[in-house]
C-alpha cells in the first residue's frame, strides 16, 4: 500500500540520515533513488507520464521514450489501446517498441501505463501516428 511505502521511505530515510562518510550527499541520493526504484515511487509518489518521444511513428514502428515517474519493473504500456513491448530504464523512463498496426488511421493515440498494482495513467493523444512516416 502507498501510505507503508510512504513511511517505510521516512523511516529509510531517518535511519541512513546520521551515518557518517565522505561522500554522504550522494551516497544519500543514490540510496533514496535506488529505494524509489525497488517500491515503484517517484518523488511525487504517483505513476505520471510527462512525454513521449519521438512524439510521432509511422507503419515501420520504432522506439519511443516514455518519461514520467512512478516507473518500476513489471511497468505495461499501452498504445493506441494495444500492449506494446517495454524495456524498464529507470523510475522515470521507458522504453517501448511501437509497430503500426492494422486498423490504425492517421492522427493521434493515446499511451497508457500501468504499474502491476493496477494504478495506471494515460497521456491522450500523446503519440502522432501516420502511415506514410518514415524517420
Amino acid at each position: 500500500n502507498l501510505q507503508e511505502k510512504k513511511a517505510e521511505k521516512i523511516k529509510y530515510f531517518q535511519e541512513n540520515k546520521n551515518k557518517k562518510n565522505h561522500n554522504n550527499n550522494f551516497n544519500e541520493k543514490n540510496n533514496l533513488k535506488n529505494f524509489d526504484e525497488k517500491n515503484n515511487l517517484n518523488n511525487n509518489n504517483f505513476l505520471e507520464v510527462k512525454s513521449v518521444n519521438p512524439a510521432i511513428v509511422g507503419r515501420g514502428g520504432g522506439k519511443v521514450r516514455v518519461e514520467g515517474g512512478g516507473f518500476g519493473r513489471g511497468t505495461g504500456v499501452r498504445v493506441g489501446g494495444e500492449e506494446v513491448r517495454v524495456r524498464y530504464v529507470d523510475v522515470e523512463t521507458l522504453e517501448v517498441e511501437v509497430e503500426g498496426r492494422e486498423g490504425w488511421e492517421d492522427g493521434y493515440l493515446s499511451i497508457e501505463v500501468r504499474n502491476p498494482g493496477g494504478e495506471t495513467c494515460t497521456l491522450d493523444n500523446g503519440l502522432m501516428y501516420f502511415k506514410e512516416f518514415s524517420a
